[in-house]
This record gives structure tokens, sequence and C-alpha cells, in this order.
């Protein structure tokens, strides 16, 4: 991978893809004019597989003990349309951001709801957290034979447990350029380096170290 140019393209990281920015802007703009539910579904289909692998990364132990993986990423689609009527979009980075703070939100509302359960008598260990009201869309599997989409999906999940196990600043560096698709500057100005070259220097590090952990387990 190139860390010098304008996307970057992950060889093994089976990330779906989101398809042009352009209509993700048409399918936003119909939903906010209009309230159009096909526009909606279609929009948080295209984002759908991003924001279910960075709750994969993102979400601890604890939090995949209390709450599946898929109900976390429903209760966070669910909460984010809150807020997409008003949302602002120029670029793919601007959803996903947007969709990962609510995703943090959800995954700090989870640890929050089930640390106060433990400390209630008699609170029990609820497996999900009641009253969220759950968005209309489903994701639309891929037309893959049975063995292969349980190969992909293997080989996705040993992607992004290696990406977990980064150190932080590389771990956000990998989230932001692959999962995001932020540009350079954003990834700076995200990650407070002084210039996209430090940007860019950081993320050929982490693939150095995601390379590495990536050949351990599955021998590439």
């Amino acid at each position: 991978m190139n860390a010098g140019s304008e996307r970057s393209e992950p060889s093994l990281s089976g990330l779906a893809p989101v398809g042009a920015i352009e209509d993700s802007l048409q399918l936003l703009a119909r939903y906010q004019r209009d309230c159009d539910p096909q526009a909606l579904n279609a929009l948080c289909e295209r984002y759908y597989d991003r924001v279910r692998r960075i709750a994969r990364i993102r979400s601890g132990v604890r939090v995949r003990q209390w709450i599946e993986q898929d109900d976390l990423v429903q209760n966070t689609f669910a909460a984010a349309l809150r807020g997409l009527g008003e949302l602002e979009v120029q670029r793919h980075s601007s959803v996903i951001e947007y969709l990962s703070r609510v995703l943090e939100n959800q995954i700090r509302g989870t640890v929050d709801h089930f640390e106060a359960l433990k400390r209630t008598p008699g609170g029990g260990a609820a497996s999900s957290i009641e009253g969220t009201e759950q968005p209309a869309f489903e994701a639309t599997s891929r037309e893959l034979s049975p063995a292969d989409q349980a190969a992909a999906r293997e080989l996705r999940e040993i992607y992004d447990e290696c990406v977990r196990a980064l150190e932080p600043a590389h771990r956000d560096v990998v989230l932001l350029r692959e999962y995001s698709e932020a540009s350079w500057e954003e990834i700076r100005l995200a990650l407070q380096r002084p210039t996209q070259h430090a940007a860019q220097q950081l993320y050929a590090r982490a693939q150095m170290k995601l390379a590495a952990r990536l050949r351990q387990r599955i021998g590439r």
C-alpha cells in the first residue's frame, strides 16, 4: 500500500465499496427533503459494513459481553437518524465520521448502562438496552457461495482483530484512512500531526505493524 496515494486500497481488508459520494449526497438530499424511506435505507446500507467493522474494532471485551455487535450497530443507526436530517456532507469521511461519533456514544452508553446495573441490587445483567428504536433497513448480503462467504467473513474478522490489536495511534490512522476514507489533511488534523507527510509516515508505520500481525495470523 502506498502511503502517499490519495486513496488507500488495502488488499486484505475486504471493506465493502461505498460508491460515489455524489450518489450518497443525492440519497441524503432526498431523505432530508422528502423523508424518503427508500433513500434512507439505501444510504444506511452504503455505510453499514464500515460501521459494523469499526464497531468490531472499537468495542472492547466488556462491551462484546454485554451487547451483540449487530445490536450495537443497529442502535447506532437508530440514534444517528436523529441528526441525519441536519447533517451537511461533502465527502464520504463526513458520513462515516458522524456515524463513528454516534457509535462511540453508543459504546459509552452501553458501558454506563451495564455498570449502573451492576451497582443496582437485583439489577441483573440484561442482554440489551431497552427502548432503542430500530431502523427499518437491513444490510444486503453479497451473492457468494456459502463457502466463499465464510472464508471472506473469516478474513475480514482476522483483519479487524489485527487492526484492533495495534497501538492506539496506529489503530486510529488505519481506521481513518481505510475505514473512513479520510484525506491526509483530515488525518493530520484529527491526529494532531504537524504535516500531511507526518500523517503518511504514521500510516506507513502502522501498515508495517499490521502486515506483521497478518503474517502471523494467516501466513501471507
